[in-house]
């Protein structure tokens, strides 16, 4: 199995350093094994961790909401939602609501650019660049986006 070893952005020279002290402490047996450890982790000389890459572009799900009614807006606001403990009950923020009949599209995506444009005089729909957005069109200003994944036992603990 090869070993892949991360060093930061080190010159040359002070890579020998590193290493040259290292094996010197060693050799007059001033540090056990930890403290050297300890000091080979600072300087960025133990092997990396394996690092992958998923790209999380493609297989999103897509729906507008409602900013003003909650019921078209799959019930956000209207049922208490503990996202922090995965409670979520009857919202689309629900690990298994029902998104099937929702748009499917890869990202990025703006759902904005898609509006038709409007003969709006208020501001806010100006500075949207007329897009039909903002207080006054609850029907397309929330979009919600999902998307379905799993993560291995494997993985568990692990940062993402």
């Amino acid at each position: 199995m090869a070993r892949h070893f991360f060093i930061p952005s080190l010159h040359l020279l002070h890579l020998w350093l590193l290493l040259a002290t290292a094996f010197t402490l060693l050799r007059m047996n001033i540090l056990d094994k930890l403290p050297l450890l300890l000091f080979l982790f600072s300087a960025g000389l133990l092997p990396a961790q394996t690092r992958t890459h998923q790209n999380f572009d493609r297989d999103w799900k897509f729906a507008f909401g409602h900013g003003q009614n909650p019921e078209k807006d799959f019930n956000y606001g209207l049922e208490t939602v503990f996202a922090k403990s995965g409670g979520a009950w009857n919202t689309v923020m629900e690990p298994r609501f029902k998104d099937s009949l929702w748009r499917s599209l890869d990202l990025p995506h703006d759902w904005a650019v898609e509006l038709p444009f409007v003969n709006d005089p208020a501001f806010n729909v100006m500075a949207h660049g007329y897009k039909p957005l903002g207080g006054n069109y609850p029907a397309t200003s929330v979009g919600w986006y999902r998307k379905h994944f799993s993560v291995e036992k494997s993985q568990e603990g692990k940062r993402f």
